[in-house]
């Protein structure tokens, strides 16, 4: 018999165990590992245990008991002890777990896995407790609390006299512009990006623009003129031209797109994105053609047809 590669003496009640092999009747196997049975009756994990007489705890066997219970890989009595992220732990007056330590949930409070003493005006901001009335919590952040004072990021800021630009604490009061405020009479903001407004209307990704004079084109702005539309990031004439995934090409009465070119589909066949020759009995075969009478095509792959 084959045991995964490697040949093995075959007999009655033998069967595979991994690369070995072993006796049904008087041995048992636990993820490729040969025990003797004795009194062993299930595996737990690569061991094997009596579970009349043990409890498999995550793979490994433990004792037993009227009042045991699996905690991780451990056996635990629930009645004297907590289970705090697979760890037994002493009961004694815990109610919960903070982590992997317990604690009394009447007298203290868990803040991001710190224990901390209880207190009614004392909530948790990250692994700390604060006072809510002399603070406040800036993400998980403690900072004193002030009139007119708010939240910017981890800092505070007057709202009256300062702005919040997405975390950054700027003054005087202003737009906002990224992280950064601006003058808006004479800036503009594109994107983040702050760049004297000039005669600028509008934004092309970055960059301002005039768009009575100009267009953007994916973010790139071209000279406006008149029949003249974007394709890619360039202008093309409608009138004589065609946008052919982003590339203008020449237009004419028999042509079509065909990728990034044009073809003539009188004479010839688009390929997967590419021109090629027209004829009878030619078919696509990824970006070629073929002769379907006398080839196959496999996977992209022409063969010749034969006798496939």
């Amino acid at each position: 018999m084959c045991c995964n590669g490697v040949p093995q003496s075959a007999g009655p009640f033998i069967s595979c165990c991994g690369t070995r092999y072993y006796n049904r009747r008087t041995q048992i196997c636990c993820n490729g590992v040969v025990w003797t049975r004795g009194s062993s009756t299930s595996c737990c994990g690569s061991h094997a245990y009596n579970h009349h007489t043990q409890r498999c705890c995550n793979g490994v066997p433990r004792p037993r008991g009227s009042s045991t219970s699996c905690c991780g890989s451990y056996a635990y009595n629930p009645r004297t002890q907590i289970c705090c992220n697979g760890v037994p732990r002493t009961r004694g007056s815990s109610t919960s777990c903070c982590g992997n330590l317990p604690y009394n949930d009447h007298t203290q409070r868990c803040c991001n896995g710190v224990i901390r003493s209880r207190s009614l005006s004392m909530p948790c901001c990250g692994t700390y407790t604060y006072n809510r009335h002399t603070h406040m919590c800036c993400n998980e952040v403690v900072q004193t609390r002030g009139p007119s004072m708010s939240c910017c990021g981890t800092h505070t800021y007057n709202i009256r006299t300062q702005v919040c630009c997405n975390g950054v604490v700027r003054s005087p009061l202003a737009p906002c512009c990224g992280t950064q405020t601006y003058n808006y009479p004479t800036h503009i903001c594109c994107n983040g990006v702050v760049e004297p407004r000039g005669s600028s209307t509008s934004c092309c990704d970055t960059h301002g623009y005039n768009h009575r004079t100009h267009t953007c084109c994916n973010g790139v702005v071209q000279l406006r003129r008149r029949f003249m539309l974007c394709c890619g990031t360039r202008t093309y004439d409608d009138r004589t031209q065609r946008c052919c995934n982003g590339v203008p090409q020449p237009k004419g009465p028999s042509l079509l797109c065909c990728g990034t070119q044009t073809y003539n589909y009188h004479t010839q066949i688009c390929c997967s994105g590419v021109p090629q020759p027209k004829g009878p009995s030619l078919l696509c075969c990824g970006t070629q053609t073929y002769n379907y009478r006398t080839q196959i095509c496999c996977n992209g792959v022409i063969r010749s047809r034969g006798s496939s």
